[in-house]
């Protein structure tokens, strides 16, 4: 499994090499305020019973606070992506890993919504979080999963406004 950062549409920011605290991770996005990320994670095949783990580090830092989402595009998943398991955790500030996302590819290609949000304060200081992304098909799966393309797409947004009545 290989993961890699993209130049999204529009504002954005990716910054290829890790930071001190992402020194065994893959890339470190960086995200301000109405900017968006992205990272393509490519999925070998895996055989039953074989698993992989990639991470991807996203760096919010504005003036402002910002809402970060999590969308996924995985185009036209193999038929055999309903044996691929993914599970999607965050962490920060050092708690355990919390899972955002656990199902099939099929089910994660499938995601119209964002997901694994988190606020992004607005003090200037950098905040991270980092997504463990994990993969695996089931020792007793027919066959091997055919390789597939995902990409994380990460989107700093102001935080609604409160409506007044």
């Amino acid at each position: 499994m290989t993961v890699q950062s993209a130049s999204a549409p529009g504002p954005s920011a990716a910054v290829p090499a890790p930071g001190p605290s992402a020194a065994a991770s893959g890339p470190v996005l960086s995200l301000a305020g109405g900017t968006e990320a992205a990272a393509n994670l490519h999925l070998e095949g895996l055989a039953p019973g074989e698993h992989g783990v990639s991470s991807v580090v996203v760096r919010y830092r504005d003036a402002e606070d910002a809402v970060i989402g999590l969308q996924v595009e995985c185009p036209e998943p193999g038929a055999m992506s309903r044996n691929v398991h993914v599970g999607v955790f965050e962490q920060a500030g050092g708690l355990m890993p919390f899972p955002v996302f656990s199902g099939t590819l099929l089910d994660l290609a499938r995601r119209d919504r964002p997901f694994g949000r988190w606020t992004g304060r607005g003090d200037g200081e950098d905040h991270e979080v980092v997504y463990e992304i994990s993969t695996s098909v089931a020792r007793d799966a027919a066959s091997a999963s055919e390789p597939a393309d995902v990409t994380f797409r990460f989107t700093a947004t102001p935080p609604a406004s409160p409506t007044h009545s």
